[in-house]
Parts: C-alpha cells; sequence; structure tokens
C-alpha cells in the first residue's frame, strides 16, 4: 500500500477563488498558497474553472472569475501499478485487484493517482483516451477485483455486456465475529437512496442473498453476498439488516465514524462472456487476507 494512503485516504481540501484583476493562473494560485508548489497543484489536474480542468499556469483567468481548487496530498505523485496487481489478462481486457483507498480512475484533485493512470503507464500509453478504461467500478473504499478494456473495439463490447447485466461480481462482505453469524439468508425488498438506502414502497426492486463462508482472524465473519440486483448501496444496506452492518460503515452503524476507512466489502468474483466463451475470475485467498489487513 502507498504511504500517501496509509491510515486512509487523504481528503482534498477545496477552495474558491476569485480573480480581483486579470491574472496568470500560477501567479493567482501563489499569491493565495505561499507555502504550496502549485506547479503539482496544477498538473496534476487540481484547479478547475466552471466544469473544465485547468492544466496550463500560464491560463489567463479574468478579473472576477472564480476557480475552484482541490488540494491533496497526492498532487505530484503518480500511482505507481505492479505486475503482481494483474490476476487474469488476454490482448483485449485485464482483470487486476484494487486495493482500498485508491480511486479506479482520475478524480477532482490528481489525474494520475488512480489505478487506471497506473495501468496506461505500465502498458505505455501517453493518451489516456487511447489506453485502458474502466469496465467495472468500485468505490475507493473497497478492495477487490476490476476490469478494463485495453482497446476501443473491446470497451464497446464490454460496455455493452455492463448495460445489459450481463457482466456478473460477487462480494464477499466482513462483519465484527460479535454479530450475531446467520448461516444463510434472502433480504427482497423495493429500496430507494438520499445519503442513505431506505426501504420505500415505490422504490427499485432489490434482491441481496447473503451465504456464511468462513471466520477469519477470530475478528471477521466472512459471508459470500450475491446481489439479483445492481442498486446504490445495496449489499451495505441489505447487510445492516441481516448479518449486521459491514465493518467501517458509518453510514449504517453506529459503531464507526469515520467515513474515509476502508470498508468491509471485497469484491471477490467476476463473471462475464467473450469471444463465446465463459470467463469467471476469483480473488485469490491471499489478495482477500491483504484485504482484511487494511480493515
Amino acid at each position: 500500500m502507498s504511504s500517501l494512503i496509509r491510515g486512509g485516504r487523504p481528503n482534498a481540501k477545496v477552495k474558491f477563488i476569485t480573480a480581483k484583476t486579470s491574472i496568470l493562473l500560477g501567479q493567482l494560485l501563489t499569491l493565495n498558497f505561499p507555502k504550496i508548489n502549485v506547479q503539482k497543484v496544477i498538473c496534476s489536474g487540481g484547479v478547475w474553472k466552471n466544469t473544465q480542468r485547468i492544466t496550463t499556469p500560464g491560463t489567463k483567468i479574468n478579473a472576477g472569475e472564480t476557480i475552484k481548487v482541490y488540494l491533496s496530498p497526492t498532487q505530484g505523485y503518480s500511482y505507481l501499478f505492479s505486475k503482481d496487481l494483474i490476476l487474469s489478462e488476454t490482448k483485449d481486457w485485464v482483470v487486476v485487484y484494487k486495493e482500498p483507498l485508491i480511486t479506479v480512475a482520475m478524480d477532482r484533485s490528481n489525474m494520475h493517482f488512480n489505478l487506471m493512470a497506473g495501468l496506461n503507464h505500465y502498458y505505455g500509453f501517453q493518451d489516456y483516451r487511447q489506453g485502458v478504461q474502466p469496465i467495472t467500478r468500485l468505490d475507493y473504499r473497497v478492495g477487490g477485483l476490476c476490469l478494463f478494456s485495453k482497446h476501443k473495439n473491446a470497451e464497446r463490447r464490454l460496455f455493452m455486456q455492463m448495460q445489459q447485466r450481463r457482466i456478473k461480481k460477487r462480494y464477499i462482505a466482513v462483519v465484527n465475529s460479535n454479530e450475531p453469524r446467520q448461516v444463510r439468508c434472502a433480504i427482497i425488498n423495493n429500496i430507494s437512496h438520499k445519503r442513505q438506502a431506505f426501504i420505500d414502497p415505490l422504490g427499485k426492486y432489490a434482491k441481496t442473498f447473503f451465504v456464511y463462508h468462513k471466520l477469519k482472524c477470530s475478528r471477521y465473519h466472512l459471508y459470500h453476498a450475491i446481489t439479483k440486483t445492481g442498486r446504490r448501496h445495496q449489499v451495505r444496506f441489505h447487510a445492516s439488516l441481516s448479518i449486521g452492518a459491514l465493518v467501517n460503515d458509518e453510514l449504517y452503524s453506529s459503531k464507526y465514524n469515520d467515513r474515509h476507512a476502508p470498508i468491509g466489502l471485497i469484491a471477490n468474483e467476476l463473471r462475464f462472456i467473450w469471444n463465446g466463451q465463459k470467463i469467471n475470475i476469483k480473488l485469490p485467498e491471499n489478495y482477500i487476507d491483504q484485504t482484511l489487513g487494511f480493515l
């Protein structure tokens, strides 16, 4: 795990700056942040004007214009991808392990400190638009399997499978060992979502199966979580209604309060069709152990 994110994801601070006179971007940031390396902030993609990223220090900011600046400890750094993270690969696609507390693709504060950028650098792609593209995505707090396409044709074919819900993901749900253990259960209801998911007769149909897997390290119960639908926060919410809230899930448990801690959810299986063949990829046990080590 990168030392930049050890102990929790660094929060990006957000600042709004309005230019009093016409000025170059680099000069404006230097005036407002004299102790910060503003070149790193700009080149990492942490500066926005309206909905456009500004990556050139010489960009002119007119009087009265407001820019939005994201300040993060990861700016100026790139995610260093390791070959050991590749779990399955063809000339068309690659499945890799994503550690918790790293984003799959670029975020508002950094274009380079993410899994997609690391993979593109590893394969030698200079233009991210022509390089690997994420097909399955995971929240930055979740670890596990991620599928990327290697070229545009593969991206179109795999994305079509995603739209048709033919790419199947399974998870391991991690709860504290002091939670009452259930062998198996099914949660079926209609849910809606605001900040949290909640039961709503007018919401979308959601169905999740939980099957007990094992007791791990005397600290955690592990469950296979099999989703028949793909609603936002579905596994997290359904776990809290049945097997117990996921480890570090502050939204569905009063035990936790850190919304930047890794969460007890592991994407451990991917299934899809490629060239008429069924592809089934499972996360090796040592990567499951590695993910649990983040919790």
